[in-house]
């Protein structure tokens, strides 16, 4: 992942799909204060999805210390009996669901 993309863009949205892909969990928080600093500075909005519970609560913690929560959602997925998809709205990881 390239932080120079989000500080040199003029880009307003941002996907990002396994974004904890290949960084090792000890490293997931700094990774997301700079991708939260940079996607808040530049008012991006940042869409980001993985399946790593590390790399979500990472995400929390990281919201918590820049104090940004009020900024930001976090969106539980599931799947239904026919396969379909639905959000779900418990606020499995402390952050108001969506």
């Amino acid at each position: 992942m390239r932080l120079l993309l989000l500080c040199n863009t003029n880009l307003t949205t941002i996907f990002i799909d396994e974004i904890g892909s290949g960084v090792h969990y000890s490293s997931m928080n700094a990774m997301w204060k700079a991708v939260l600093k940079a996607a808040h500075g530049g008012d991006i909005q940042l869409f980001a999805a993985t399946h790593s519970y590390d790399c979500i609560e990472a995400y929390n913690e990281a919201l918590k210390s820049l104090d940004l929560r009020e900024h930001a959602q976090l969106l539980n997925i599931g799947r239904g009996e026919k396969h379909e998809l639905f959000p779900s709205d418990a606020d499995l990881y402390g952050i108001r669901p969506g």
